[in-house]
């Protein structure tokens, strides 16, 4: 291989090695610096309430009349449903919003 070449590779792989470094201090500060969010298992809880009244994904799907795609990202925390959405699965579960958000149940 060429001498120019050869040298132009390592002098780019300490660059992408630099860079690779900075990045991690960066993430790391970030990290570092970001507050503590409690937020509540929301998924979890649609999902416990799911399970607990015996309903598939389908099922709850269509009484909710949302995708199973949607049904899916709630229950993993990946999609935030809208407001109607959640009152919607209050009423079903006969639960109150804060109850279904938090996951403590009505006494």
């Amino acid at each position: 291989m060429n001498e120019t070449l050869t040298k132009s590779i390592e002098l780019l792989k300490a660059h992408v090695t630099n860079v690779e470094k900075t990045l991690a201090v960066i993430d790391r500060q970030l990290n570092a610096d970001a507050p503590s969010l409690n937020v509540p298992p929301f998924g979890e809880n649609i999902k416990a309430l799911r399970l607990r009244h015996s309903l598939t994904q389908l099922d709850l799907c269509a009484a909710l009349d949302i995708t199973q795609y949607a049904l899916s990202g709630y229950e993993r925390d990946i999609i935030t449903p809208d407001v109607e959405t959640v009152l919607k699965m209050a009423k079903y579960f006969s639960v109150t919003v804060d109850e279904l958000i938090n996951g403590k149940e009505a006494k």
